[in-house]
């Protein structure tokens, strides 16, 4: 039978091994060179090239003032 130290022991070596084999595993990042405009594709000049930027409308003001948001 394994007392508290043991245990708890044990649990910490198999956490340990699990992280140590989850960082040999995993695929590493490839990082740029630069970073910014420099980092652009410059794409086909005889193409349009579209951004597509994310956002919502429920910022403040657009479906309530300030006071509405934090007072009701």
């Amino acid at each position: 039978m394994l007392s508290g130290f043991q245990g708890m022991h044990i649990s910490t070596y198999c956490g340990f091994i699990l992280v140590i084999s989850t960082l040999c595993t995993a695929a590493p990042a490839k990082l740029a060179n630069t970073c910014g405009y420099d980092a652009c594709n410059t794409g086909d000049p005889n193409k349009l090239n579209v951004h597509i930027v994310a956002h919502t409308h429920d910022d403040v003001g657009w479906l309530k003032t300030i006071d509405q948001y934090y007072y009701g």
